[in-house]
């Protein structure tokens, strides 16, 4: 009767380290996909912000303070009412 059992216990201990390997050699090629995936779409983002500036549709984002600065120095305030500089 124990032999049978520790037979058992032999098996069982087996399919649990088959399917362990299985799930981490799973789990491994899922993030390995994910992080390429990952990748290529950043380079994708990155190509599409650079040809919208490009094409001036859109300011990079180091350009916006300058802009901003641009845009807030046309305007003076005087209370509530804001005027167009000439």
């Amino acid at each position: 009767m124990s032999s049978t059992m520790s037979e058992a216990a032999l098996i069982i201990g087996c399919a649990a380290l088959i399917l362990n390997f299985l799930v981490t050699w799973t789990y491994k090629a899922m993030h390995v996909h994910q992080q390429q995936e990952m990748k290529k779409l950043l380079m994708r983002v990155n190509y599409l912000e650079v040809s919208l500036h490009y094409h001036e549709l859109i300011p990079l984002p180091w350009e916006m303070e300058e802009i901003e600065k641009r845009e807030t120095s046309n305007f003076k305030q005087e209370g509530n009412v804001i005027y167009l500089k000439k």
